[in-house]
């Protein structure tokens, strides 16, 4: 529960304003691996701010904010040089952790160097994301990003994930987390995500599951791809869905107690 106080402003009651935009202070998936070319800076917008990504000379993602103190021009429109990010307006170029690395008309060893300087935030790139911690990396020190993700992201031998194309939707970022769960597939996505007993699926179309949606349960168990949700027909039987887990053990674990 918040403190009440006079000074601060909130959407709803306890829910300060600027909650709505995301919580500071945690790792954050903000690109695809594919999306950041390297030589190219490419501009995004999390958290309701403005950031622009780019590769150094190791290949390695860096994100800083997308705009130059000089005079507030965007980064994103500049060049990356020397593994920094240069400003298209006078050619200041700034590193991956926002130190000025050179002011075009003060030599390389000027003071002034270090009285300019842009927001960045600690950067990697794991299981085919670029991750970016988006917070007070002084005050709250990042944790290591590999205990942050899901251990599927951190095994590749083990598991298989599937990327989707980045879309931007115009919603609360507790709205798009809930439409994405787990789970609701096997309702919604009922008639084709399932197969016939009688099939042996691999790939394309396949002859529907003669289960009525009416009988049609749900159960979440524990299996070897995670907390699954498993349709169930009116018996109890797993309803088969060929690429989802091996139908054996699942039913095994079905009739285990809950």
């Amino acid at each position: 529960m918040i403190d009440r106080m006079d000074d601060v402003q909130e959407i709803v009651r306890d829910v300060p304003v600027g909650l709505e935009t995301g919580l500071p202070n945690y790792w954050y998936p903000v690109l695809q691996s594919q999306e950041l070319i390297s030589g190219v800076p490419h501009p995004f917008r999390v958290m309701g701010q403005d950031l622009v990504a780019w590769r150094d000379l190791n290949d390695d993602p860096l994100v800083v904010q997308d705009r130059c103190p000089h005079r507030n021009s965007r980064l994103s429109i500049g060049r990356v040089l020397d593994g920094g990010i240069q400003c298209a307006l006078h050619g200041i170029r700034f590193g991956g952790d926002g130190s000025c690395q050179r002011i075009p008309w003060e030599p390389d060893d000027s003071p002034l160097l270090d009285t300019v300087s842009v927001a960045a935030y600690p950067t990697q790139e794991l299981g085919g994301y670029i991750w970016s911690y988006l917070g007070d990396a002084v005050r709250f020190p990042p944790p290591a990003l590999e205990t942050e993700v899901p251990e599927e992201l951190t095994k590749p031998d083990q598991f298989i994930w599937f990327r989707l194309p980045t879309d931007y939707w115009k919603t609360n970022w507790l709205v798009a987390i809930d439409g994405g769960d787990a789970f609701h597939a096997v309702m919604l996505h009922a008639d084709s995500q399932a197969v016939s007993r009688d099939e042996k699926w691999t790939g394309g179309a396949a002859k529907r599951a003669n289960v009525p949606m009416a009988d049609r349960r749900m159960k979440i168990v524990q299996t070897g791809h995670g907390i699954r949700g498993i349709a169930l027909d009116g018996t109890g039987e797993p309803i088969h869905h060929g690429h989802l887990t091996n139908q054996k053990l699942l039913g095994d674990r079905l009739s285990c107690p809950a």
